[in-house]
């Protein structure tokens, strides 16, 4: 019995392993020479690269002296960059963990530790992973307070209690306009001092011009990108959006996120003037609000193939943008990228936000609305009906709100969630024969 016991635990011990940042590292750079073994497109080569360094300068941080900062996915790491202070989002880490199959694993561990089963189940199986020691100590913890995801904040105080190192909070008003971009500008020079009484770095305004350049850059070419994707067809895929959407969420700043999403936007640019678009025959333009299927997003690829649907308006370019200003002044320019943030759906109110996405939804002829509901989205649930109700007011497209667990597949399964969107789908072209037939 004792031997069961004994090999039960060293074989746990070994997942653990397998699922450390050093392991996922030596996953991604075998990924990135298959990509370019094969010849897949520049942006995904640079994108894969880029986050195989992100995993591996955390994993090593501590031991190679520099100052390790976690912080809440919904942040700004150009002024940790500018102070040479490695960042790493836990919760990120987290998700891309639980994806690959260990939801059920970690959701339960976290839960053992006292969290609510109403909690987002990322948060939960983030707190699970705590306790199996995935993640090396930070030195520090950077946390936005006062989003939309209150869930993100019990993260950070569970992170706080567990670690107990020097912690800030950035605080994000519920507005936008330019009281509110002098307001966030002060919290950087709060977020500096904190970090320069915690750690030996020290902040280089230089430095940071050349970091707000970076990102000014990287923002540009992304808007660029995303106002592409309103052509007709469609040009990009809504999993390649999405996912190099995360370098600017981790690796704002740096001169790899220019580069890849400078190669995305050419890429996507070519398409457009060769007239192509994503899939071989559009049939559906989609917008999508609301947390998407993160265990499931082969589902969007299933929608392309099956009813020619393609995303059109998302996440990525629902909103407006909001000029950064100059660099010259790098923190009131990097307080003013705060504003362009696209969690800002929770700071404004639903029906102005929800406005937004309808009159970008009808600038780019969407056809279709899909609405993902994931429960453990108190803002996102809230907003639901005033967005679709908006969108139908607006486009005079219906939309489709699927009831979801972005993170945990046990609550809605796969093949529930195609039977809603078959049944939504079907019922979109009969009514567009039926008004052909008609005439209309």
């Amino acid at each position: 019995m004792k031997k069961a016991v004994d090999d039960y635990q060293h074989m746990d011990a070994m997942a653990v392993e397998s699922l450390k940042l050093e392991a996922t590292y030596k996953t991604f750079q075998k990924r990135f020479k298959w990509q370019q073994d094969h010849g897949v497109a520049l942006s995904k080569q640079l994108y894969t690269q880029a986050m195989a360094d992100y995993f591996i300068r955390t994993a090593q941080a501590r031991q190679n002296g520099n100052t390790l900062a976690y912080t809440s996915v919904a942040f700004f790491p150009e002024l940790l960059h500018a102070m040479d202070v490695v960042n790493f989002a836990p919760t990120q880490y987290a998700i891309q963990i639980m994806v690959q199959g260990n939801h059920v694993k970690y959701i339960q561990k976290g839960l053992q530790t006292g969290l609510s089963t109403e909690l987002c189940s990322c948060i939960t199986g983030a707190a699970g992973m705590v306790v199996d020691g995935l993640f090396p100590a930070p030195d520090l913890i950077l946390a936005t307070g006062q989003q939309p995801c209150d869930s993100a904040t019990i993260e950070a105080e569970l992170f706080k209690q567990h670690w107990d190192v020097p912690f800030f909070w950035y605080s994000i008003p519920s507005r936008r306009d330019e009281r509110t971009a002098a307001f966030l500008r002060e919290q950087f020079e709060e977020m500096i001092e904190f970090v320069e009484q915690n750690s030996p770095n020290r902040y280089d305004e230089e430095k940071m011009r050349e970091v707000m350049e970076n990102a000014k850059a990287a923002h540009s070419w992304y808007t660029q990108t995303q106002e592409l994707r309103m052509a007709t067809p469609c040009p990009l895929r809504s999993r390649d959006s999405r996912q190099i959407r995360g370098l600017r969420t981790f690796l704002d700043g740096r001169p790899e996120t220019v580069e890849a999403l400078r190669a995305q936007y050419e890429e996507t640019r070519e398409k457009v003037e060769k007239g192509e678009g994503a899939i071989p025959e559009e049939r559906h333009r989609l917008v999508v609000n609301g947390v998407p299927p993160f265990w499931n997003m082969k589902l969007f690829d299933w929608m392309e193939e099956t009813f020619g649907a393609v995303v059109v308006v998302d996440l990525c370019n629902r909103f407006y943008p909001y000029d950064m200003g100059a660099t010259s002044d790098p923190l009131g320019c990097l307080a003013r990228k705060v504003l362009n943030y696209n969690m800002k759906a929770g700071i404004d109110t639903s029906v102005v936000s929800g406005e937004e996405l309808a009159h970008q939804a009808e600038k780019a002829n969407c056809d279709s609305s899909i609405y993902f509901a994931h429960f453990g989205c108190k803002v996102g649930c809230g907003a639901a009906k005033v967005t679709t109700d908006t969108i139908r007011e607006i486009t005079g497209v219906p939309s489709v709100t699927l009831d979801i667990d972005a993170y945990d597949p046990r609550v809605v399964s796969d093949q529930k969630m195609k039977a809603v969107l078959t049944e939504y789908f079907e019922t979109l072209e009969t009514s567009k024969r039926s008004f052909a037939l008609a005439g209309v």
